[in-house]
């Protein structure tokens, strides 16, 4: 097919991901991805996208599929303290096997991004949820969710960057990070509940 005949909208959008994951979703350039299309820059305008509209989907689509594994994974652990493993466990999976919708998903909504903004809300709950069984004070919940994503994201992170170069299984660091994680909270609980 000649540049630009038959593009639709989603083959934009799968090619813009594509591309991403491989040269970096901070490198996704308006211009490297009409290239990749065999389209010159302006022809992008014609499927109704613009740079920030396609971004702001990618993010979307990121989030989107973060939240559905993270329930898959909440889903099937049921209850308790040890739930948050799962979920630690397929937030960093999601990561290394989506690295440019990964990337995508980590920023807040803008003002007029209701899809986005929604999806986070329901991301945010569902971590709630499984922080329930330790029985945190909302402050330290909250306190709690930060350090989760602070954690695996800096796993994750630093991972894609190859920066983890020593022998050990980096899964068998998670393994360790979460069951800290696990420990802690509990601790944490233990002092609320002592005070």
């Amino acid at each position: 097919m000649a540049a630009g005949v038959g593009l639709t909208r989603e083959i934009i959008v799968q090619e813009a991901v594509r591309l991403a994951d491989e040269v970096g979703w901070n490198r996704l350039t308006w211009s490297s991805l009409a290239s990749s299309l065999g389209i010159r820059p302006p022809s992008l305008y014609n499927h109704g996208e613009s740079f920030d509209e396609l971004k702001s989907e990618l993010a979307v689509r990121g989030l989107r599929g973060l939240r559905g594994a993270l329930a898959a994974a909440a889903s099937s652990s049921g209850s308790g303290e040890d739930a948050l493993k799962p979920l630690g466990r397929a937030y960093v999976e999601f990561a290394r096997r989506h690295p440019a919708l990964y990337q995508a998903s980590l920023r807040a909504p803008a003002p007029g991004e209701a899809a986005f903004g929604e999806l986070a809300r329901e991301t945010l709950e569902l971590v709630f949820g499984v922080l329930e069984p330790y029985g945190l004070s909302h402050e330290n919940a909250v306190h709690a969710v930060r350090i989760i994503r602070s954690a695996l994201h800096g796993l994750v992170a630093i991972d894609l960057a190859g920066g983890f170069r020593m022998p050990e299984a980096l899964d068998a660091t998670l393994e360790v990070l979460l069951t800290t994680l696990v420990v802690g909270f509990k601790h944490l609980a233990n002092t609320e509940a002592s005070q």
